[in-house]
């Protein structure tokens, strides 16, 4: 278990990280209910725009024919258009035989975008110092930042792998960031 304290006396929440993030299937039904239904193929011809769309929602795209892919039904319950797409369909029982290469979900890196003002602060924080513990960081940016949110921060930095927890509480930084 890792903690944030280096003194055993005090107590810290445990830091267990947060598995990567799944699909963002959610948010591919939101661009598929504004684009034109895929037809019974699962395919779907789309623009330079409409590609980065779906794109930033983490799936492979790019302009001409995109195949989309199988969504769970959960995803789809409100939209009949697109109830052909679900993931629980057999694919011997589909009216027209789809290509086995569809988009794939790519998880996306960490960018300045996903990480907000206090936690790029914290990341070149933890830059120019080497290492911290727990305390020093906390003394650092208390004007800043309140002992609670700082621990929201912290396990949130930890989840992604932008800072490392060392065995005796030293905060560091995991990898070179591009997000600072």
């Amino acid at each position: 278990m890792l903690t944030l304290f280096r003194d055993s006396a005090t107590e810290a929440l445990p830091l267990t990280p947060k598995p990567a993030p799944g699909p963002d299937y959610a948010g591919l039904v939101d661009i598929l209910i504004d684009l034109q239904p895929p037809d019974n193929a699962g395919e779907i011809v789309i623009n330079a725009d409409e590609a980065r769309r779906i794109r930033r929602a983490g799936w492979t795209a790019r302009a001409g024919v995109w195949r989309c892919p199988t969504i769970p039904p959960e995803f789809l319950g409100l939209y009949p258009p697109l109830w052909h797409l679900r993931d629980d369909i057999d694919p011997a029982s589909r009216p027209i035989h789809w290509h086995p290469k569809r988009a794939a979900f790519i998880r996306p890196e960490i960018s300045p975008a996903y990480l907000s003002k206090r936690e790029r602060q914290l990341l070149r924080l933890l830059a120019r110092n080497g290492r911290l513990s727990r305390t020093q960081l906390q003394q650092r940016v208390s004007y800043l930042i309140p002992t609670s949110i700082l621990d929201f921060l912290l396990n949130r930095l930890l989840a992604q792998q932008l800072i490392a927890i060392t065995d005796d509480g030293w905060i560091r930084i995991h990898r070179t960031s591009t997000a600072l």
